[in-house]
């Protein structure tokens, strides 16, 4: 694949130009008896980059004759390394004191240094991604729930969500260079960690956390006693024969005869090839009694036939499962014995079963994570966790018939609050977000009322049945005063009436609704900040009274009938009208003559 744009080139002699740390690596794929050793940036370009991330722009350089003349002998020490010009240039930045900045001239290490700058909590939180391979790729919750696992993420009394705290830790970590952002073929956001980082983290954490990788010479790495956090990454070459096998498998044998097991908190395994060292593994870890993390990767076994002792592993907070998508597996047995438990990863597993037993004894889980519609359980089974956060998938919610078998389910509860008042409704519901198909069903059943006080997003998708919205239903729709975001998608019905009595719904999403021909006749609610309307081939007009003075984005694609802007105009406060793509041409030129008067148009 990598080779296909050279082959077709429209003329002879494509390079292919490879870039490496590594000698060893550039023998294998050069062509050529010389290598060119890159010695960083030339002098002046490196200077530029450097005040780029300690300045930001030249007028922050005004006034700063000082700290130019200290910064430019902090560049001769970097050596031109882009890096350290971003790592230390933003640790720089983050403080224009002359002090600060010849504390730094002082230092040797530039990447060490701006390690050592950072506050306490954010080190914790960088130096655990030595555990990880070179190159992982990080999605933010799964770096939250890794931290939450290992016991170092907390409030600190703080008024805040546990994962907000995380994030803006994230955040921190992205800002002083440690992480960086980015995002795959299909938008999806991830964080990875350059290679030298990678490498400093490993500097940093050696005297509490090992990574092995089985191609290594495990015999030679240095094993101080008081390690912790184990990794182990089995490379695919452990088993490309028997010899190589068998010395793989007794460098196992002997790093368990070198490592303090007993004294393990995590224990990390990567690699699809683990599976062939399973039994060497349950030797290696038969005293490892201390685990409080487990989190295995690619492996083709049950999390049981790792551990002798699995079931009294009592201080476990975290365990993730990750096997190959085409395997079936099962959640492990007895998993509600473990009580400190607080993230429960199956999200990669191939299951579809019902919740273990007891599940409700686990009252510290904070995140359980399950690969969608592939495990099931009666509401009443998770209705006393009360610390889950996150996502819930609920069918069949009709069949909750009112307040007591809401309350059982535990998705409302009394408050002292609403009972001083004597609310005949008091109860203080706590779920926000509901996604469902049964439109119909939501909206007759008792407890839709009960969640009045709580949900902030709902979305009906996939409803193909229903061909419209009765008007009880829309009253029903009105006594969710917290509803913030509301989604229509591949549904039949119309609109709901009555949504300008949402008072609070900032967010509407209309998408591929092909029966909808018109927006609500009634105005829409003057709180709402953002509408999008997408795939509604039969909708030909937008509200002919304007939309409300709220709205700040417009977002409008591939409805083909929509053929003019509202006779009114648009509102002054919008500050973004998308309407790039699958539009009619006369919508798209319209659109184009508001470039100048609203601040982004995308045509």
């Amino acid at each position: 694949m990598f080779l296909v744009p050279f082959k077709k080139g429209q003329k002879n002699g494509s390079v292919i130009l490879v870039t490496t740390r590594l000698p060893a690596s550039a023998q294998i794929v050069k062509t050529t008896d010389q290598c060119i050793d890159l010695q960083g940036l030339d002098p002046g370009s490196f200077k530029d980059l450097f005040r780029a991330h300690a300045f930001g722009d030249k007028q922050s350089m005004d006034g700063h004759s000082e700290l130019l003349k200290t910064g430019d002998k902090i560049v001769e020490k970097l050596k031109g390394s882009p890096l350290a010009a971003k790592t230390v240039g933003k640790l720089l930045k983050n403080n224009l004191d002359l002090g600060h900045w010849t504390r730094v001239l002082d230092s040797k290490e530039s990447l060490k240094l701006s390690f050592d700058y950072l506050p306490f909590h954010l080190q914790q939180y960088f130096i655990y991604s030595a555990l990880f391979p070179e190159d992982y790729k990080f999605g933010k919750e799964e770096l939250i729930h890794f931290w939450i696992g290992l016991d170092v993420l907390h409030s600190n009394g703080q008024n805040k969500r546990i994962e907000d705290i995380g994030e803006c830790y994230l955040i921190e970590l992205v800002n002083h260079g440690f992480f960086k952002k980015e995002e795959d073929e299909h938008g999806r956001t991830y964080y990875i960690i350059h290679d030298l980082l990678h490498e400093l983290a490993i500097k940093v954490s050696e005297g509490e956390c090992l990574s092995i990788c089985s191609s290594s010479n495990v015999r030679s790495v240095q094993i101080p006693p008081s390690i912790r956090h184990l990794s182990i990454n089995v490379d695919d070459s452990s088993i490309k024969d028997k010899n190589t096998f068998d010395t793989c498998k007794e460098d196992f044998i002997v790093l368990g005869k070198r490592l303090k097991v007993e004294n393990l908190h995590s224990l990390m395994l990567f690699g699809k090839e683990q599976s062939s060292f399973v039994k060497t593994f349950r030797e290696l870890f038969s005293k490892a009694h201390a685990l409080r993390f487990i989190f295995i990767s690619g492996g083709k076994y049950k999390v049981e036939d790792l551990f002798q002792n699995f079931l009294s592993l009592f201080h476990l907070r975290y365990i993730r499962i990750q096997n190959k998508p085409w395997e079936r597996s099962q959640p492990p047995k007895k998993i509600s014995r473990f009580y400190h438990l607080k993230v429960l990863d199956l999200q990669g597993c191939n299951m579809c079963c019902d919740l273990p037993r007891h599940m409700s004894n686990l009252l510290k889980l904070h995140h359980f994570l399950v690969p969608d519609d592939q495990m099931h359980a009666s509401i009443l089974d998770i209705g006393h966790l009360l610390e889950l956060h996150g996502s819930l998938n609920i069918d069949k919610l009709e069949n909750i018939k009112g307040r007591e078998e809401a309350e059982e389910a535990k998705l409302i509860q009394d408050t002292p609050e609403m009972l001083e008042h004597g609310s005949p409704f008091p109860p203080s519901c706590k779920l926000q977000s509901l996604e469902t198909d049964d439109i119909a069903g939501v909206l007759a059943a008792p407890v839709c009322t009960l969640l009045s006080s709580s949900l902030t997003s709902l979305a009906f998708v996939s409803n193909m049945e229903m061909e419209r919205f009765t008007k009880e239903q829309g009253a029903t729709l009105q006594p969710l005063t917290s509803l913030q975001q509301l989604k229509l998608s591949n549904c039949s019905a119309s609109h709901p009436p009555g949504l300008q009595t949402l008072t609070n719904l900032k967010t509407l999403h209309i998408r591929w609704c092909r029966s909808i021909r018109s927006l609500p006749k009634d105005n829409l609610p003057n709180s709402l900040r953002k509408l999008t309307i997408s795939g509604c081939s039969s909708i030909r007009s937008l509200p002919k009274d304007g939309l409300p003075d709220s709205l700040l984005e417009l977002e409008i694609s591939f409805c083909p009938s929509i053929r003019a802007l509202p006779k009114g105009g648009l509102p002054s406060s919008l500050q973004k009208l998308d309407v790039s793509y699958g539009n009619s041409e006369e919508l798209t030129r319209q659109c184009r003559k508001l470039i100048g008067t609203i601040p982004i148009v995308e045509v």
